[in-house]
């Protein structure tokens, strides 16, 4: 029988190489017949050559890809040594295309589509937004690439290589968790800093919070505080992004429940959307106002001033997570089941996933809906006080009366809706 796989690998290298061809060819438009290093066609073939290659090496052995990428890299080098040199207008995008067409066009023809078309796309972004990407660098200050830098040392060299299990009384520090919410911190402040610098104050902070709330709304408080205790036009978006990351996590806590306990999840439903519902509304009445041109102008130079994100705060709220982990710890090691609640409410100060997923756990053991519904929302009030008081501390007062409102709206609302169901 006919193998088709071939077929599927070498149609995959030819739509690979298609792909990046209609961006060159495109970008390339305005240039005379003759002036492209390579367009459309030529790089749809430098696909197809690349997947023929795979294909051929696994007949006859690998020099024939080495072979033929050898070739490839001779035009690619024949074509720099004709074009005349353009002080103005030199570069080997064009050319390091090529090459990587070619190779990407063999991973298809290795059977590896997935990966080459996902290679492909990113490719293809890339060149088609050249003009973007040069602004977005050349708007770029110090300041920023350091952070930047300092940022990709800490989750890239150092958090990888810290050891991802308990350690200390009970077993209770984890050094890999306690640096990854150093991490979380640290990118959500830098992700802010640069969202207002591009989208605005009173949009760049808003989406923010509402993303970095699906990961850790504490972390969000933490960040937004200190983001908007350093400027005052920035404030009023950093208390509704603080606000709106506390009241995705209500969404977000009701599907990790549901995914371990659909009983449990039952049960808090009406809780945690009212908290949600109340939150929205004060959301909708908190939202700031569209800034004028003294505010956009204000907020640069306030911006200006401030650091893309600093490793105090951070270091600090580690340190009190690492407390509230051996605490929690020692705790239910003492008290057993008996000791939830209690757990809960302390481990509420930094984190409600941890508490919500043994209250889960314990529920689809046989322990009571109604016991593991209020160990939850123990932990979410407690959280709900703690980031208050992390914003109060890091953002200063003026910051804790935008908040106010939007945090605590939350508390009346959960206890009214748990009063009806009980």
């Amino acid at each position: 029988m006919l193998d088709h796989q071939p077929l599927l690998d070498l149609a995959s290298a030819l739509g690979i190489g298609l792909m990046i061809g209609v961006e060159r060819g495109w970008s390339q438009r305005d240039k005379p017949d003759g002036g492209r290093m390579a367009g459309l066609r030529t790089f749809t073939l430098i696909g197809l050559l690349g997947g023929l290659a795979a294909y051929l090496s696994q007949q006859q052995g690998i020099w024939v890809l080495i072979a033929l990428a050898a070739l490839v890299g001779l035009i690619v080098v024949a074509s720099l040594v004709r074009t005349p040199y353009d002080a103005g207008n030199r570069g080997i995008t064009t050319e390091i295309a090529v090459v990587l067409t070619f190779a990407l066009g063999a991973t298809a023809g290795y059977g590896e589509h997935s990966i080459a078309a996902a290679a492909a796309v990113v490719t293809t972004v890339l060149l088609a937004f050249k003009p973007p990407l040069h602004k977005w660098v050349e708007n770029l200050e110090r300041p920023e690439i350091h952070g930047a830098i300092r940022l990709l040392v800490m989750s890239l060299v150092i958090l990888p290589v810290l050891p991802n299990e308990g350690f200390g009384p009970w077993q209770a520090l984890n050094p890999y968790l306690i640096w990854l919410m150093v991490v979380l911190i640290s990118a959500l402040s830098f992700a802010g800093y640069m969202a207002v610098k591009w989208a605005g104050p009173r949009l760049g902070l808003i989406v923010t919070g509402i993303m970095g709330g699906l990961a850790s709304s504490t972390a969000v408080a933490v960040s937004m505080a200190r983001l908007g205790r350093g400027s005052e036009t920035v404030r009023p978006a950093a208390a509704t992004a603080a606000v709106a990351s506390s009241t995705v996590v209500y969404i977000r806590l009701l599907a990790v429940s549901a995914a371990f306990s659909p009983t449990l999840a039952g049960r808090l439903a009406p809780i945690l959307g009212a908290m949600a519902l109340a939150g929205l509304v004060v959301i909708i009445i908190m939202w700031p106002r569209r800034p004028d041109a003294r505010d956009s102008a204000r907020a640069g130079e306030d911006l200006h001033g401030m650091k893309p994100f600093s490793l105090s705060v951070p270091l600090k709220f580690a340190a009190v997570l690492a407390v509230v982990m051996v605490s929690s710890a020692g705790l239910q090691s003492w008290l057993g089941d008996a000791g939830l609640l209690l757990v809960s409410g302390i481990a509420g100060l930094t984190d409600v996933d941890a508490p919500t997923l043994t209250a889960a756990e314990r529920v689809a053991r046989g322990l009571p809906a109604a016991t593991g519904a209020l160990a939850i929302l123990i932990a979410v009030a407690v959280n709900i006080l703690a980031k208050f008081t992390i914003i109060a501390w890091t953002g200063g007062r003026d910051m804790a009366a935008r908040v106010a409102p939007g945090l605590l709206a939350a508390l009346p609302a959960g206890a009214l809706a748990w009063w009806l169901v009980r």
